[in-house]
């Protein structure tokens, strides 16, 4: 059973779990008394030692903080609760209107959730879901029903709609920045051409003419790659978080593509580094010391 309740400026999901189905889920085998809860999810900082459902019900809390099985890993953009319970026959009965939680009151919606395993094969999974909301539709039945086929396709098909998008822009913007950062220093290159001709009339040597050089192609190619780094960093709690709201909570998993990700545009960068660097030092040098 699941509630979700909402004042003026913030929304929270209740959900409500029978300890056997708890224990199926995470490989457990806790044990509860009558009247005992256990809870998990954001909302945990707002209780204490016990919490009062709809001003009728009222468990104990045995433990705070407890593990949240992936099905209901809710997105943290909204405070969520998770509350085991030794069996769901106290409610039953219950249609109030409003969630007690601690000492506070909110209005209250709840639903109803059944999941159950048919092990079918896909294309009967989609056939029975299909065939189960005809026949409750037909009763007149408020009902929604998803089978894990279907959601997997669905979810497939946004993932790789996303992934092309990214792989499509990611590869725009790196083409765009490297062509410009290296028909930029290709003009500046001919713009110096002149001046380090100069300093080579006077006696500037070529290990030095290359260490100026190679010193101020660092400094223009390097500092943006340092900088995108610190911004990817600042940004990676908000990416996070956008992510969950897609289902995706292993911030690990996360971290690990972040810093392949940045390593192999490093790598890039610097391979455009070095070829930048190279024909920027024949033009200034003169071809006869390239």
């Amino acid at each position: 059973m699941t509630q979700t309740t909402d004042t003026n400026d913030r929304l929270c999901v209740v959900t409500l779990l029978p300890l056997e189905d708890y224990n199926a889920l995470m490989g457990t085998q806790l044990t509860l008394s009558p009247g005992e809860a256990l809870a998990g999810g954001s909302l945990t900082r707002y209780l204490s030692d016990h919490v009062s459902l709809f001003g009728e019900i009222s468990y104990a809390l045995a433990q705070t903080g407890i593990d949240l099985p992936q099905p209901f890993i809710e997105p943290d953009v909204v405070d969520s609760l998770l509350l085991v319970v030794p069996g769901m026959d106290d409610l039953g009965a219950v249609q109030a209107e409003r969630l007690t939680l601690g000492d506070g009151s909110l209005p209250t919606h709840i639903t109803a959730e059944y999941a159950f395993d048919t092990g079918l094969d896909e294309a009967a999974q989609s056939a029975l879901a299909k065939a189960l909301a005809g026949a409750l539709g037909a009763q007149g039945l408020s009902v929604g029903i998803a089978c894990r086929a279907d959601s997997r396709a669905d979810y497939l098909s946004s993932c790789a709609s996303f992934l092309f998008l990214g792989a499509m822009l990611s590869a725009a913007f790196l083409c765009a920045a490297v062509l410009s950062m290296y028909y930029k220093q290709i003009t500046e290159g001919f713009e110096d051409q002149a001046n380090y001709d100069i300093m080579r009339r006077v006696g500037l040597s070529r290990a030095m003419i290359r260490q100026s050089v190679n010193s101020q192609l660092l400094t223009v190619f390097f500092l943006p790659l340092l900088a995108s780094g610190l911004h990817t960093a600042f940004a990676f709690p908000m990416i996070g978080k956008l992510l969950i709201a897609f289902g995706l909570t292993n911030t690990r998993l996360l971290a690990l593509t972040t810093l392949a990700s940045f390593a192999l545009f490093a790598a890039l960068y610097t391979a455009v580094y070095v070829i930048t660097s190279r024909t920027y030092y024949r033009i200034v040098a003169g071809a006869e010391n390239g």
